[in-house]
């Protein structure tokens, strides 16, 4: 069981879902919303759940993982099929763009980022929007999900 609540946890779940062998990942997301659920389930999870379930959703999901399957909320199977029908991948982003990427999944606030960047931080805010609009995510917790399951905060070579 994982509780995701920021970029690093996100991370950790690709880790172990690509270790994989036997286990059967959980995640407990912030709240119960199709979008992370879905990149959640991209990520290596087996289950979703939001953190706030009673105990008896908590109870369900591990009966039934006991039972070799998995549980997901309505919303996210929704919005699995719905994202499932789009073949597209988004755009790749710059170089300098990606660079951004890797300082905010290190950690960095965007405050520090427009910092290093050398400007404002509502210009940063902006640039960063565009950059969410582009690789079609809302935030930047998705950003971050997209930008790991791509293989995007990983220096490539390829920049």
């Amino acid at each position: 069981m994982i509780t995701l609540a920021a970029g690093p946890d996100w991370m950790l779940l690709s880790d172990i879902a690509e270790i994989g062998g036997d286990a059967f990942i959980v995640a407990l997301l912030p709240e119960q919303d199709g979008v992370l659920g879905s990149q959640a389930v991209r990520a290596g999870a087996h289950s979703v759940l939001g953190r706030d379930a009673p105990p008896a959703g908590l109870q369900r999901i591990i009966e039934a993982a006991a039972a070799g399957l998995a549980q997901l909320p309505i919303n996210v199977v929704r919005e699995l099929r719905t994202t499932a029908t789009s073949t597209a991948p988004p755009r790749r982003p710059t170089p300098r763009q990606l660079s951004w990427l890797r300082t905010l999944a290190a950690g960095a606030t965007v405050t520090r980022l427009a910092e290093l960047e050398g400007y404002s931080e509502r210009a940063m805010y902006r640039m960063l929007q565009r950059l969410y609009a582009q690789i079609e995510v809302k935030t930047r917790t998705e950003a971050l999900i997209r930008a790991q399951m791509l293989g995007w905060l990983v220096a490539d070579g390829r920049e």
